[in-house]
């Protein structure tokens, strides 16, 4: 999910040949838009920005 002042994105695997996503195989990406460094997606600061948990839900 885009906004103008952030991006949050979540990846994982497939089980083989099922429609079910790997829950272990979670990624999530949350760049700030509100930095530099966050319009040019260079920091993802999932782990570390209150929204962004809270984004990513919302995804």
């Amino acid at each position: 999910m885009r906004t103008h002042g952030y991006k949050v994105a979540a990846y994982a695997r497939w089980f083989e040949n099922t429609t079910r996503i790997d829950p272990k195989s979670l990624q999530y990406e949350f760049y700030d838009y509100g930095t530099e460094r966050g319009r040019l997606e260079l920091d993802n600061t999932f782990h570390c920005d209150r929204r962004a948990k809270a984004a990513a839900r919302s995804c």
